[in-house]
């Protein structure tokens, strides 16, 4: 994270919230401010990759909490800071040693099972955060916010004595697993891909009730191969928590698909009539869990634009059947080759499909 030094230029708004821009070192007169702090109220503090909410009281954050959730039904516990020293004090099962040991330091909030329930932690690499639990013989409970904005500052101005500025170059929320159970369960997905935590682990993982899973189909012009999967897939996943998008490398915005996409789509019981070509992108690339391509060169256009999603980018055949053959283009070519080709997509996706299932709850 970005270090602090002295001397502490203070910056009053939002009437009584005190502002501190964070500069080179640690200093004990920054963590005597932060303890004081932490007496009085609420303390927004930057860590490596996000600010976070602390209060020494859990109660405190738990509105802040529900704000943050993107289903408001749902009902996690502010997390704690714990020292990666003290992992060893808890008993945990297989799964939970292998992503634990993986993942640690790092963007990952574990909930594990204790004597009186369950407790989510995280491990920081933040010099300041361990230095306030090495000091503290209380706990830090604290909610995980990219950015904390001015609309935010306000809503909660009353609660928040202290506000710790850096510049943090990127922001990331923590993924938050559930490890109480053999299976680990995503409870909120986050920096880590579901994909990486299962290669870590070996199998599966599950899916919580309210956690979707998300695929981005990538061909060329996005008006043949990908949207003809992206139609089938959903309709062989209907109703259930999946998101399927599609996205082409040299696409355009807003072309409807080939007219005889739509014929070959519709004898799989897909309506592509209304799709509109999207242009591959970082953000899409991001925000899918699983990302299936027609051919080597889709595959090299999504890490030319994101090489962090090595771990979930595919060919469709490879996914499916592990083999590097590609879905050719039939663009330009009469409805047979389409229908051919819309059967081999097809064939693919059944595999996908069984597998998606296999993670849902």
């Amino acid at each position: 994270m970005a270090s602090i030094t002295e001397p502490i230029s203070v910056i009053k708004g939002l009437d009584a919230l005190k502002r501190i821009k964070l500069k080179n070192k640690i200093t004990q007169s920054v963590i005597a401010e932060v303890k004081k702090g932490l007496k009085q109220g609420i303390v927004i503090l930057p860590t490596e990759f996000n600010y976070v909410f602390v209060s020494t009281q859990k109660d405190y954050l738990k509105s802040i909490n529900q704000n943050f959730l993107f289903d408001k039904t749902e009902r996690i516990e502010p997390a704690r800071f714990i020292l990666k020293s003290t992992i060893h004090s808890f008993t945990l099962n297989d799964s939970a040693q292998k992503i634990i040991a993986h993942f640690l330091p790092g963007p990952l909030i574990a909930i594990i099972p204790t004597h009186n329930g369950k407790i989510p932690f995280r491990v920081s690499n933040s010099s300041l955060i361990n230095n306030l639990l090495t000091q503290l013989t209380i706990p830090l409970y604290f909610v995980e916010n990219e950015d904390p904005t001015s609309e935010w500052l306000k809503q909660y101005a009353d609660s928040i004595v202290l506000f710790l500025e850096t510049n943090l170059k990127k922001t990331l929320l923590s993924t938050i697993i559930d490890l109480s159970s053999p299976v680990p369960i995503i409870v909120r997905k986050g920096a880590i891909p579901i994909l990486e935590i299962e290669r870590v682990l070996g199998r599966k993982v599950k899916l919580g009730g309210n956690v979707y899973f998300s695929v981005l189909m990538v061909c060329s012009g996005n008006s043949c191969r990908s949207p003809m999967a992206k139609g089938i897939l959903e309709k062989m996943l209907e109703k259930k928590n999946v998101f399927v998008y599609s996205a082409g490398t040299i696409a355009s915005s807003g072309n409807l698909p080939s007219e005889f996409a739509v014929i070959a789509a519709k004898s799989y019981g897909a309506d592509i009539t209304h799709h509109l070509s999207a242009p591959l992108t970082k953000e899409l690339i991001n925000n899918a869990d699983l990302i299936l391509v027609m051919s080597p060169k889709h595959k090299d256009s999504v890490l030319e634009l994101e090489p962090s999603a090595k771990a979930k980018t595919f060919l469709l055949r490879e996914y499916a059947f592990k083999t590097n053959e590609e879905i050719i283009d039939p663009v330009g070519q009469p409805l047979a080759v389409f229908e051919k080709v819309a059967k081999e997509i097809n064939e693919c996706l059944k595999k996908v499909a069984e597998d998606i299932k296999e993670r849902l709850n």
